[in-house]
């Protein structure tokens, strides 16, 4: 089946907006990594940060 033009950018904006996303946790999780003073990280950010690394590194191949 063909996908309409409509469709089709649609969806490349939703995969750009989550990529950007991506990028920004992934940005976040670095922050994260270079704070001398973070002594705690919450589990559920670091986790959710480390799979959108993965999703980044996927993204690229």
């Amino acid at each position: 089946m063909i996908e309409s033009i409509e469709r089709i950018n649609h969806n490349v904006n939703h995969d750009t907006h989550y990529t950007q996303n991506v990028k920004h946790q992934s940005a976040n999780l670095r922050n994260i990594k270079n704070a001398d003073s973070c002594i705690f990280i919450d589990s559920c950010i670091f986790i959710t940060a480390l799979i959108s690394e993965e999703h980044i590194y996927q993204l690229k191949i």
